[in-house]
């Protein structure tokens, strides 16, 4: 799913994709997040997260993140991800979330 979502997304349209993209958060943060993920599975949401970025406008895409999952998600998602956001948005991760991670 993740290696075609971004196809879908430039096949709609930025405007009409950013309507329907909150959708795909959630799931798209689990694969990220979860302990235990294939890594075929990881890499392709890495992927399609630097895709959805290129598409829709990393700010925005952000926006959304935050929106769908909230400030949490900067303490589970893989280090790849969160470099692609402007540090301003990164923060200290604790020691409990990285050993959950882990």
């Amino acid at each position: 799913m993740w290696k075609e979502l971004p196809r879908i997304a430039i096949a709609f349209g930025q405007n009409a994709f950013k309507c329907h993209m909150d959708r795909f958060l959630e799931p798209l943060v689990v694969t990220l997040s979860r302990p235990g993920t294939h890594q075929l599975a990881v890499h392709a949401a890495i992927d399609c997260v630097k895709k959805l970025g290129e598409f829709v406008d990393l700010n925005v895409f952000h926006d959304h993140l935050l929106k769908v999952c909230g400030d949490e998600i900067r303490l589970n998602v893989n280090e790849e991800v969160l470099n692609l956001f402007p540090s301003s948005w990164k923060m200290v991760r604790s020691p409990a979330a990285v050993a959950v991670r882990n």
